[in-house]
């Protein structure tokens, strides 16, 4: 393979790599945003959210309260990178 054909290709993979991040970074940022403005919509309508904190399962009242509704247990999720536990 020529030299210049060879850094044409990695230019592309590092641009093609670039725009996946941006691409990530942008859905990330959008679902958090829906996430946060579907919260404040249920606060609004005067009911409670369900939310993970502290290893349990908790249940946030719009006027602050919160309630725990269950502990959960580690529980290792495994992906082909890294294991999570929730």
């Amino acid at each position: 393979m020529r030299r210049d054909t060879y850094e044409k290709k990695t230019q592309i993979e590092t641009f093609c790599e670039y725009l996946e991040e941006q691409e990530s970074k942008f859905i990330a940022k959008v679902a958090k945003e829906a996430s946060i403005n579907a919260i404040n919509e249920t606060f609004r309508s005067g009911r409670p959210v369900m939310t993970l904190q502290n290893e349990s399962i908790v249940r946030k009242y719009p006027d602050g309260r919160t309630e725990t509704v269950r502990k959960i247990e580690k529980m290792p999720i495994t992906s082909k990178i890294s294991t999570y536990y929730l």
